[in-house]
């Protein structure tokens, strides 16, 4: 219902919630939030602070919004249950274009870039109820591709510094360990 760009989802192809993001580019910055019933998009409601660039997780009943831009980066996170957000504990590091994977509680927030645009290594978990910092990856990257859960996850390809501008690595996480594995074809 509103055309904008740099926002979050989360859900699949039956179910799925769209919220945050901007009209223009950061400009205009957006609370609104979305759901997908049936093919149909309908406005369902507002997140509790305008924020774009932001990650997101979970169902279309259930769902994590966390880190992105509120006119500065940020570390705040919110729960998504049915029909309304409620504002909860914020994570350990101010991040935007970072990635996130996992469930309403049990999430990872992985990278992404910080303050003054410094790239970020440090790995969060969510427990259901806080951000724990855990062991970060060995290449740090923003606006990369995750998949994957808190027990065993991919992360692949992004921007980072080490290569100067998009990279090819992937790094595997355990649930425990970061390595890396083979790499992409084309870096992006």
């Amino acid at each position: 219902n509103v055309s904008r760009g740099g926002f979050a989802g989360s859900g699949n192809t039956v179910g799925a919630l769209s919220f945050g993001g901007s009209t223009d580019g950061s400009v205009t910055i957006l609370a609104t939030t979305e759901r997908l019933i049936n093919d149909v998009w309908t406005t369902v409601g507002t997140l509790n602070s305008t924020v774009s660039e932001n990650t997101g997780c979970g169902t279309v009943t259930s769902a994590l919004s966390f880190g992105g831009w509120t006119g500065g980066d940020s570390s705040k996170t919110e729960k998504w249950s049915i029909f309304s957000w409620t504002t909860s504990n914020a994570l350990n590091t101010v991040r935007r274009y970072n990635n996130g994977c996992g469930n309403v509680n049990n999430a990872l927030a992985v990278g992404g870039t910080s303050g003054s645009g410094n790239i970020i290594y440090s790995v969060e978990k969510w427990n259901g109820s806080s951000w724990i910092t855990t062991i970060a990856m060995n290449t740090p990257r923003f606006s990369s591709g995750l998949c994957g859960n808190v027990n065993g996850a991919l992360v692949f390809g992004g921007a980072s510094l080490s290569s100067g501008g998009y990279c090819q690595f992937t790094e595997i996480w355990s649930g425990s360990t970061w390595a890396t594995t083979s790499s992409l074809n084309v870096a992006r």
